[in-house]
């Protein structure tokens, strides 16, 4: 189904929902959802595969849009998607196998696992029920100055959080990656034998999921999607431009996520799971979360719309993918997408469908009602007040600050979160130019912004400092960590008219704003602070970086 105008598009989708109004039969559901999927795909809003089914009778399934937009080459529902942080299911059914072989207990703590880990104290306290429950403490992500884009061994990660200490108290939990990679280390060393290797006999095989596999993007693979990204090297690109994101990718997934697999293969998965045909009843009721909790053993509890699903998704550069099984409804739905938004907001869409809820459907607008919005703002009042943010132009005609904050239109000034409808901007005009926004949720105003010039950015922020003060400051820094060749990294800073430049290369560069003494931030990312350091005698003998008052570096100047 494919249409030229969208105003067709939302006259067809209009006659298609009148007609299932009040009605709520399963029919009627995957009718309208897929003439719902229609429409947000034929306005730019995705692109990929959707799987509906029920019971063991898939009901839909449709491709769109490209698989390479460089080739012309569209995406077909055999198409293989990166699926990101869905592989972590793969791997706690891995440990759960074990378990049921008697190789293993949840009980266990690394330290009776691999006894030579480095950090003895770290290896005695975590157990694998933690780990796989995102409880262990252990840091969420290797360091971002670290390139782990080429590993394709598990025990390539060890080096980079082995001898690192707990991020957080064990027991709270804080979704962690490195927790899952270490999982597959812990399989490695029960099974003598390698994780891709075990998971691919256990589950891949087990199951016929032939076009499901760690492949190797430096080698030949066949029928692969591109994934494309509107951020290069952490920064948003120019104009909302979509890149393709195989340099960010890693050449081969992980313990934690980044396999390939196909809208197919993941129907046959989860079929096999919850009809209890993969691992035992007991194991399946162990694995689901439960009371509170909303991630058991690799599994997410979802509840959109009231009506409770379980499965993962994952979110990689340029890819965006959902597995969910509705057990009231005995309906699994599988959304696969090569944008880097888009699967999450049709899985979402379903379930308004299910109760019988009208789906939002988005505007088209004109290029000068997109122009209006995009553009910086502070807001006035409310938690936020005194903060700037900067909405950028998105994949279609949606704006965005960054992947949590994305909104899509409803009409020319008012806009919907992309996965929490209950969210909502209000623009406000003044003629037919916006002058700020009034932030909703759930009806009640939070919180106001008004529409700033770019000049004034970071304006009631930053700080004014003196070019001989910032001088103090010069010099080349030496971090304690190091790139995976071994190297030293070493940053550069400079004093400059806006204060001070943080240079790793001659392409990364950071423009840092002045907050207080010693205390200097990111240029639009207030939260993301470094720290210098003084002796005794008043001289800069180093900095800390920090996230949300997190340090996550330290640095000795040279």
């Amino acid at each position: 189904m494919r249409y030229n105008k969208s105003s067709k598009i939302i006259v067809l989708f209009l006659l298609t929902f009148q007609s299932f109004l009040g009605q709520n039969s399963n029919d009627d559901a995957v009718r309208l959802f897929k003439a719902t999927v229609d429409v947000y795909s034929d306005l730019g809003y995705f692109n990929g595969v959707v799987l509906l089914a029920k019971g063991d009778n898939i009901l839909y399934n449709v491709a769109y849009g490209n698989a390479s937009k460089e080739r012309n080459i569209s995406n077909t529902i055999d198409t293989k998607f990166n699926l990101g942080s869905i592989t972590k299911i793969f791997t706690a059914i891995g440990i759960i196998k074990l378990v049921e072989q008697g190789k293993l207990k949840y009980e266990n703590t690394i330290a009776d696992i691999i006894p030579d880990y480095p950090k003895k104290d770290v290896a005695k306290s975590i157990t694998i029920h933690q780990l796989l429950t995102h409880t262990s403490g252990i840091m969420r992500d290797i360091k971002r100055s670290t390139d782990v884009t080429n590993y394709k061994l598990v025990k390539d990660f060890n080096e980079h959080y082995e001898n690192e200490p707990l991020d957080f108290d064990s027991g709270e939990f804080n979704y962690s990656n490195v927790g899952y990679i270490l999982l597959g280390r812990v399989i490695e060393a029960v099974t003598n034998t390698s994780y891709f290797d075990f998971i691919q006999q256990e589950v891949f095989n087990q199951l016929n999921m032939s076009n499901t596999g760690f492949y190797e993007l430096d080698k030949s693979a066949s029928n692969l999607a591109s994934g494309y990204t509107q951020i290069d090297n952490y920064e948003p690109t120019p104009n909302g431009e979509l890149i393709n994101s195989k340099p960010m990718l890693h050449v081969k997934g992980n313990p934690a996520g980044a396999n390939y697999g196909t809208a197919k293969d993941l129907f046959k998965f989860s079929r096999a799971l919850f009809s209890e045909n993969l691992i035992q009843p007991n194991s399946l009721k162990i694995m689901n979360p439960s009371g509170s909790n909303s991630y058991g053993y690799g599994l997410k509890k979802y509840n959109y719309s009231n009506i409770e699903s379980y499965g993962h998704d994952g979110l990689f550069p340029g890819f965006n993918s959902y597995m969910q099984y509705y057990p009231n409804q005995d309906m699994t739905l599988i959304v696969l997408a090569n944008y880097e938004f888009g699967a999450g907001y049709v899985s979402k869409l379903f379930g308004e469908i299910l109760v019988n809820k009208t789906p939002i459907m988005p505007k088209s607008l004109t290029t000068e009602q997109l122009k209006n919005i995009i553009g910086d703002y502070e807001f006035t009042s409310g938690e936020s007040k005194g903060q700037q943010i900067e909405f950028k132009k998105g994949f279609a005609q949606d704006i965005w600050v960054n992947d949590d904050l994305r909104f899509i239109p409803i009409n020319d000034t008012l806009y919907h979160h992309f996965s929490s409808p209950n969210i909502e901007l209000k623009f406000t005009k003044n003629n037919d130019a916006i002058t700020g926004f009034v932030f909703m949720q759930d009806g009640v105003a939070q919180s106001q912004a008004k529409k700033i010039k770019a000049s004034e950015r970071d304006g009631n922020t930053a700080k004014v400092i003196d070019e001989k003060t910032l001088e103090q400051y010069n010099g080349k820094y030496l971090s304690n960590r190091k790139t995976k060749k071994e190297e030293d990294i070493i940053a550069k800073i400079s004093a400059n008219d806006k204060g001070l430049l943080l240079e790793f290369s001659s392409k990364n560069k950071i423009q840092l704003l002045f907050l207080e003494k010693d205390i200097f931030f990111v240029s639009g990312e207030r939260y993301f602070q470094i720290h210098f350091i003084r002796n005794s005698e008043n001289k800069i003998t180093g900095a800390k970086t920090l996230v949300r008052d997190k340090e996550i570096d330290a640095f000795v100047k040279l």
